[in-house]
């Protein structure tokens, strides 16, 4: 998971036109397309949970998840801060491999990517496992939305694997430089054509944990 900035995002104007409208609620607004296209671009084309790359804003690619349930609060599910982009999470699969959206459905979350304090909690171990020392956000990670399926551990731990090797390569049994450190972490903190690179926090995590070591 990783923060998402709605401080600085530019609503769509078909969203803002629809809140004027008597009787305004998600499900009579037409453009959702432009709703989709408006979440994904603030995310960097990421899921909000596992961010794995979304490639299009449309339907057949990802869902547009009520952080807070429509079911629970329908108040809100015209509530721009209450959106956001969600992969598929394996639609379709039984519910031991669904994740993300998928798999949260209509349950009730502490942890929330608005909440910045709560993002820089997340780690990440050399096998791809993503945890806090929470046990509240713990159970949102592991039981809610699955991200610590073996699936999605495997993609990260690939991501740690490379960046290893890639320090290796360069140093060799040399003490690793700041300079090379902080490189990395630009390539992976910086938008590319308004991308993240899928699982980006991943890479940032364990490039810091290097920092600290580096000279």
């Amino acid at each position: 998971m990783k923060y998402i900035d709605k401080k600085t995002t530019k609503i769509p104007f078909s969203f803002q036109k629809h809140l004027l409208q008597p009787n305004h609620h998600y499900d009579n607004y037409p453009e959702k397309e432009e709703l989709r296209a408006s979440l994904l671009k603030e995310q960097g084309y990421i899921c909000c949970y596992c961010m794995r790359r979304i490639a299009e804003p449309t339907a057949q690619k990802m869902v547009i998840e009520h952080f807070k349930p429509q079911s629970l609060y329908p108040d809100l599910q015209f509530d721009y801060n209450n959106l956001f982009a969600s992969c598929q999470g394996n639609e379709g699969l039984s519910e031991a491999y669904q994740h993300c959206d998928e798999r949260k459905k209509s349950t009730e979350m502490d942890i929330n990517p608005l909440n910045q304090t709560m993002m820089e909690q997340i780690k990440f171990t050399a096998n791809g496992e993503i945890y806090t020392q929470d046990e509240i956000l713990d159970n949102d990670i592991n039981n809610v939305l699955n991200l610590n399926l073996q699936q999605l551990k495997n993609e990260r731990k690939a991501i740690i694997l490379g960046l290893e090797q890639k320090i290796k390569r360069k140093f060799k049994d040399k003490t690793v430089s700041k300079s090379f450190i902080n490189e990395l972490l630009k390539d992976w903190s910086a938008r590319t054509a308004n991308q993240y690179r899928p699982m980006c926090q991943v890479a940032i995590h364990y490039l810091q944990k290097k920092m600290k070591q580096a000279v």
